[in-house]
């Protein structure tokens, strides 16, 4: 009895004692920052994949998934503009009216995440290089918890990347699918 006793004992202190709990928030099962290879995007459907599954990236149905897109830079430092991105209007002078209009946007699933650029543009030779190529993204991947309880405005990206304590220089760059 004694033994059982022991052992019980034993195994609860091992248990209790291997915790990493020492925040109120759950900041020890952050997921994953990547950084995308620079996009181009194409037609016809102007849209790339980025594969969890392929890159050994666990992502669960609870997580939440952030993507940014680098807008510039300030001071040396890029700027990150969360997606659904503000729309990008383009302007007919001749006409004096509004000729189409751009944004980024994404979806996820388990597997992947889905970067599109979606523009409507009654001319087509508007949407520049500027937009289509060498466009470089950021995928945050959270889980919800965190996503949902530590009052940090997720699509902040400087909040975001203080609260997970985020260097630039730590984060992996990853290729894309090209479609």
């Amino acid at each position: 009895m004694k033994k059982i006793f022991a052992l019980v004992c034993f195994t609860t202190l091992l248990l209790t004692s291997c915790s990493n709990d020492d925040d109120a928030i759950d900041f020890d099962t952050i997921g994953t920052t990547i950084d995308l290879d620079p996009v181009t995007f194409g037609a016809p459907d102007f849209a790339v994949t980025f594969s969890f599954i392929d890159n050994n990236i666990e992502v669960f149905d609870s997580d939440v998934v952030q993507v940014f897109r680098r807008e510039g830079t300030a001071n040396g430092e890029p700027l990150w503009e969360p997606l659904p991105t503000a729309s990008f209007f383009f302007f007919n002078e001749t006409t004096n009216s509004v000729d189409g209009f751009l944004n980024y946007r994404y979806n996820f699933t388990i597997d992947d995440v889905e970067i599109v650029l979606n523009f409507d543009v009654a001319d087509g030779n508007l949407v520049g290089p500027e937009f289509t190529t060498n466009q470089i993204f950021r995928i945050v991947v959270l889980p919800s918890a965190f996503a949902e309880d530590n009052g940090i405005d997720i699509q902040n990206y400087d909040a975001l990347s203080s609260a997970l304590q985020l260097k630039s220089k730590t984060i992996p760059k990853m290729a894309i699918q090209q479609q």
